[in-house]
């Protein structure tokens, strides 16, 4: 995997490491525009991954990259609307330590 000039420019931008684009490539939902591929890491795409992946992941949900027919990236960015919402993990977190509603009758 390549990165063109503007999507390694705006990876330092965003703080995005090649770890990181693997990791949105192996386990992120594929999504086709025009000629080019987008690949998102969003919940329904973390739930498809290992968990040892999944807790990893979980803090880069919301990172999406844009990949070139000759498989080079063009841009990298994030995506706000998926990065604001509670994760997969965080979300099951909550549930679990809210304590059991008792009716008073």
């Amino acid at each position: 995997m390549t990165l063109s000039n503007h999507a390694a420019l705006r990876s330092l931008q965003r703080a995005v490491s090649p770890a990181m684009l693997e990791l949105v490539l192996a386990y992120g939902r594929e999504i086709e525009s025009f000629e080019d591929r987008a690949y998102v890491l969003d919940d329904r795409s973390l739930r498809k991954a290992p968990p040892k992946v999944r807790r990893q992941a979980d803090r880069f949900r919301g990172l999406c990259i844009v990949v070139c027919p000759d498989q080079t990236v063009r841009t990298v960015m994030w995506k706000r609307d998926v990065r604001r919402r509670p994760g997969v993990l965080r979300r099951s977190r909550l549930f679990e330590a809210e304590p059991a509603m008792q009716r008073s009758c």
